[in-house]
């Protein structure tokens, strides 16, 4: 299996049938991504050998989560919920396609507390939440970086 450029390589093996008989069997590949182009590489092995390798290419359509109906046109971070807060917050943002984003929380000098998010992600709406128990109150700043777009807002922890 292919994704994006990388290499993956799954092995499975599946029970053999009586002789003479087919054998149908299937294998589950978790951890993929929706909007994403993957190429499986398939080959039979028996006592006799390997069969030819068979190259399968799937394309795992974009889904649009239940909370939202339409995609977004652009990368938005929607804020966050509740504002102030204590210790928790909700942060929501919505991406108009996959996309690697970056997520991160940064106190009012600048220094990174958190990162909430880092990597790649499929299009439609996301929570991601942020714990703040461990540290004190106050101003914060957090931050989404996609290749399209940067932006940022304020939450205020209250303690």
């Amino acid at each position: 299996m292919k994704e994006s450029g990388g290499d993956l390589s799954i092995y499975a093996t599946i029970p053999e049938s009586g002789p003479g008989e087919a054998n149908e069997g299937s294998y589950t590949v978790t951890e993929l991504t929706n909007g994403l182009e993957y190429v499986f590489h398939v080959r039979a092995m028996n006592a006799q050998g390997g069969g030819l390798p068979a190259e399968v290419t799937v394309t795992l359509p974009a889904v649009v989560h239940a909370e939202s109906e339409e995609l977004p046109a652009e990368v938005a971070l929607l804020g966050n919920y509740p504002n102030p807060f204590n210790p928790q917050t909700r942060i929501d943002y919505a991406l108009p396609s996959p996309i690697h984003v970056r997520l991160a929380v940064y106190d009012v000098q600048g220094r990174e507390v958190r990162i909430l998010e880092n990597g790649l992600r499929p299009a439609g709406r996301h929570t991601a939440v942020f714990d703040a128990a461990d540290l004190p109150g106050g101003v914060y700043v957090y931050r989404l970086e996609t290749p399209e777009r940067i932006v940022s807002k304020v939450a205020i922890l209250i303690k």
